[in-house]
């Protein structure tokens, strides 16, 4: 066989590897912010996820670690972009992070967490990305080298009925605990309809073009942009519940997102962007630029005056 021929060979058997290499711009990385800890202590776990503009990323993030008998998370996970990169490397890519404070209670020895595993999908071929394991140790609390003192034996009085009073009161709080806890999941479960109020004179769609543009003309994005995504997201979520009675208002935006199944999917995709993005400004403290913050009213009325409740 030929040089020529060799070579050629070694590159259509090499293709499909160098093919997911190209797609392979993702990096997952999974940290803890100390090493040792004690029984009992507060970790906290950061999920870094960098990633091109080509593709798109999905997948639960640290909200897919397992809770088990060694970890529990003290706080939800929250979500952030990193809006510090300069503007050539935002061209190119972005980086997400979650981060959470989780407590771990098992008996000392060491604690592996799980690979954090993220979905790309980029030509019509979706891959999975996971980060590596992270390993830690769980230290007693009793020092190494420190054994316990001897106790006395504990000479055990003989119990009479009295003695389980109060384990006969726990039973019966358990029991109205359960009664409750059941009557109440009932009420949850059942279809939950929207209390109808008094309909003012103006129409929903009049309302809230009104209202985004009134709040577009104050340019409070420009002192104020925490306090324009909070107006923005309510104007929105009062539209929706009138336009299209569902309690807005009171749901997330993962429950306005699911009673919304009826519109197009770019109609959902654009106002599911504009309540997330609220969302982050107002829980996780993102920073939104003057411009995205301008864009983004302009985005809803547009949104608004688009829509309709067919």
């Amino acid at each position: 066989m030929s040089r020529l021929s060799f070579k050629l060979l070694f590159f259509i058997w090499m293709w499909p590897v160098l093919g997911f290499a190209q797609a392979n711009d993702v990096s997952v990385r999974l940290t803890v912010d100390k090493d040792t800890v004690h029984i009992g202590d507060v970790v906290h776990i950061e999920s870094r996820v960098e990633y091109g503009k080509s593709v798109a990323l999905s997948g639960d993030g640290l909200r897919g670690l397992p809770k088990n008998e060694y970890l529990e998370f003290v706080t939800d996970p929250i979500l952030s972009r990193d809006d510090t990169l300069d503007e050539q490397t935002k061209e190119e890519k972005e980086i997400l992070k979650e981060e959470v404070d989780a407590l771990v209670f098992l008996d000392s020895g060491w604690i592996e967490l799980p690979a954090v595993v993220y979905q790309v999908a980029k030509h019509d071929t979706t891959y999975n990305y996971a980060s590596k394991p992270v390993k830690f140790f769980v230290a007693p609390v009793i020092k190494a080298g420190e054994p316990p003192q001897n106790l006395r034996t504990i000479i055990q009085e003989p119990k009479t009925w009295r003695d389980y009073w109060q384990l006969f009161a726990a039973l019966i709080l358990l029991g109205l605990a359960f009664a409750l806890f059941w009557f109440l999941r009932k009420r949850k479960d059942a279809p939950r309809e929207l209390v109808q109020e008094e309909e003012p004179a103006i129409p929903p769609k009049e309302e809230a073009l009104t209202a985004l543009q009134e709040l577009y003309d104050t340019q409070l994005w420009q002192q104020q942009p925490k306090e324009t995504q909070v107006q923005l997201s309510q104007i929105l979520r009062r539209y929706i519940e009138r336009e299209f009675k569902v309690p807005a208002l009171e749901e997330t935006t993962r429950e306005i997102e699911r009673d919304l199944r009826r519109l197009s999917p770019s109609q959902r995709a654009l106002l599911m962007r504009l309540l997330n993005d609220a969302d982050l400004v107002k829980f996780a403290k993102m920073t939104m630029p003057e411009e995205r913050q301008r864009q983004s009213l302009l985005e809803a009325i547009s949104w608004v005056k688009s829509n309709t409740n067919g």
